[in-house]
């Protein structure tokens, strides 16, 4: 071999060395490098990559359900899609604004305003329809995600809506029960490890683990929901038939203290707030304070009868029609004689009231109408529940008088009914409740209102003789004809009172609020019922505008008692349960009806009835919506 061959082997030897060598070199400081980033700094570059794909996921449960007094669903809360973005996570800022444009309901500016850059986390739109989720899905942008929520949805729309309340966009009660009772209803928060991909769906890295749990309490009311339905029917028709501002009632079990209606009309949906009338929010019945007029006969006689001042056979003069009182003249619309204290009920004399009231005495007369819980609220728990208005100071001649007929205080019809079912339940008055128990979403008993039992406020024997002494509004000659339920014995009492006009401050003989309190049967009340209509026109009485609405509503609670039996018309028909379920006739078998008819078939089937005019059914209308109660608009018209 040649010097020149041998000494180019020795270079190739050398060569491939020095690579070795450096191929050694190289893969040494690798293993070095990932020794150390795996053994040293293992645990920080593990930390910084979950940071990066992991996220401490906020997760709110469920609202719980609100139910009626036999687990009839009035509120539930159903699972919604929102839409939310990340503008730091979006490159393409243009294209992804025009995409959104197409299926979001949002303005252009709005939409540029929101996909600013640098922020972090913006909504969108919150709870949208699942076909608008479904596109902004399909789309599959960059930094837009899909948040899921819960929606609040009343499955009975304006059923109990004053009462049920509202709660706001993000899931907090805001009136009615939902307020009242939202510690309970709310669903719980909580963190959790997870992963959201990128259509903004989480999922939860904690195995085991149900978010069920967490959700609110459930909310059963001591309401009934078919009762409600036809209390609020009853007296919408009313108040538009005699074009009135509102109208409240109040139905109460007297035995207990239950509630089980009570309802404001113009009703109110609170699916859609903004659809409806102006005020139809706000929940009369508990707020609205008027002066109650005749109806507050009751207190005046049931003190006078209690001090043992008057007996029912008693004799007053009722000064034939007209009585001076200071400078002030009391006029009865009946002028009358001598009467019985029975009759100065019956027939309604403001003097003969004035004068059993002078007998009683101030002193006497105030220590009852406290008792009765006038002045106070009755601690029902709704937000907005007024406590009326009482005079301050002494009284005096004139405001005793007028206080004995109703006049110069304010009350609510809640009080009405708390008072009234006080004498019905034979002296003893049960605390008003509308919350029957609060369950957990492991269906535990977290809270049952409880109270002390009733307190006395007036003798048992002062009850049962004021129950016969009401019942004389339902006899010949009484005041109260319209509102006599055959083949029930009740007791009750009208109410016609002058409001005061806002612009004279004087009392109109224009403006009239309109009521009537009752219970029955008289020997073992099992209903106690309050009606109010502010400013009825045509009838403006309360025997004739309220005594009515009074009639039918009761009626329905009877029948539900088993205490009054439907009229044959009725009986054959299959009972549905309400609020759900499907028509039972067609709309053939209901003309030549009456309203009050058409209401109690109604009821049974679940639907939700609209009254065009008066007098007979003659043309009826029917309309269906998937996951709604049916519709029925009924013309009414003459024989």
């Amino acid at each position: 071999m040649s010097p020149l061959t041998e000494s180019s082997l020795s270079l190739s030897r050398t060569r491939i060395y020095i690579v070795a060598g450096l191929l050694v070199m190289g893969l040494s400081l690798l293993l070095f490098k990932a020794a150390r980033l795996q053994l040293g700094l293992g645990g920080d570059l593990k930390a910084l990559a979950e940071r990066q794909y992991l996220r401490q996921l906020k997760f709110r449960a469920p609202r719980g359900n609100i139910y009626d007094k036999d687990g009839r669903p009035l509120a539930i809360s159903v699972p919604v899609w929102s839409i939310a973005a990340a503008p730091h996570r979006i490159e393409d800022r243009e294209a992804v604004k025009q995409a959104l444009r197409n299926v979001l309901p949002l303005e252009a500016s709005t939409l540029d305003k929101k996909l600013a850059p640098g922020r972090r986390f913006v909504w969108l739109a919150r709870r949208v329809t699942p076909e608008v989720a479904d596109a902004v899905r399909a789309l599959k942008l960059e930094g837009i995600e899909l948040h899921k929520e819960s929606k609040r949805f009343y499955p009975n729309r304006a059923l109990a809506g004053q009462l049920l309340g509202t709660v706001s966009i993000d899931g907090s009660g805001q009136s009615g029960v939902e307020r009242a009772q939202d510690e309970h209803l709310r669903g719980r928060t909580v963190r959790l490890p997870g992963l959201r991909d990128n259509h903004g769906q989480k999922a939860v890295l904690t195995e085991g683990f149900d978010l069920e749990v967490l959700s609110g309490d459930d909310v059963y009311l001591t309401v009934d929901a078919g009762l409600q339905h036809v209390v609020e029917a009853t007296l919408a028709h009313a108040v538009k038939e005699l074009s009135a501002n509102y109208g409240a009632a109040v139905v109460v079990d007297p035995r207990t203290g239950d509630i089980r209606a009570l309802a404001s009309a113009p009703l109110y949906n609170p699916n859609a707030p903004r659809n409806n009338e102006t005020g139809a929010m706000r929940n009369q019945a508990i707020s609205a304070t008027f002066e109650p007029g005749s109806t507050f006969k009751m207190v005046t006689f049931a003190a006078a009868l209690d001090e043992g001042v008057v007996t029912p056979q008693f004799r007053v003069f009722c000064e034939n029609g007209k009585a001076e009182l200071g400078r002030f003249t009391v006029r009865d619309t009946h002028p009358e004689g001598w009467l019985t204290v029975r009759d100065v009920f019956k027939f309604s004399s403001n003097i003969g009231a004035m004068k059993i009231g002078e007998k009683l005495g101030e002193q006497k007369f105030r220590e009852v109408i406290d008792r009765f819980g006038f002045g106070h609220s009755t601690g029902l728990g709704l937000i907005g529940e007024s406590a009326g208005r009482l005079p301050d100071g002494r009284w005096g001649e004139v405001r005793s008088a007028t206080a004995s007929f109703g006049h110069g205080l304010t009350v609510t019809a809640l009080q009405m009914a708390q008072a009234l079912s006080g004498v019905a339940n034979g002296g003893e008055m049960w605390p008003l409740r509308i919350v029957r128990k609060v369950v957990s979403p492991t269906g535990e008993i977290v809270a049952q209102p409880a109270t002390d039992g009733p307190r006395r406020v007036i003798k048992a024997q002062t009850a049962r003789v004021l129950g016969d002494i009401m019942s004389s509004v339902f006899e010949q000659g009484g005041t109260a004809p319209q509102a006599r339920i055959e083949g029930i014995t009740a007791a009750g009492k009208t109410g016609t009172a002058e409001k005061v006009d806002p612009v004279t401050k004087r009392y109109s003989k224009k403006l009239h609020v309109a009521s009537f309190i009752g219970f029955a049967p008289v020997d073992n009340p099992a209903v106690a019922a309050v009606v109010v209509i502010d400013e009825p026109h045509g009838s403006t009485f309360g025997g004739s505008a309220a005594g009515p609405v009074w009639r039918d509503i009761v009626s329905a609670a009877l029948v539900k008692e088993g205490l009054l039996i439907q009229d044959e018309r009725a009986l054959d028909e299959p009972k549905v349960a309400a609020p759900a379920g499907p028509a039972p006739d067609d709309g053939e078998e209901l003309l030549g009806l009456s309203a009050r008819d058409v209401i109690r078939r109604a009821e049974r089937a679940g639907a939700e009835v609209v009254f065009e005019g008066t007098g007979m059914v003659r043309q009826v209308e029917r309309t269906t919506d998937e996951d709604k109660p049916p519709r029925w608009r009924v013309k009414l018209g003459a024989k």
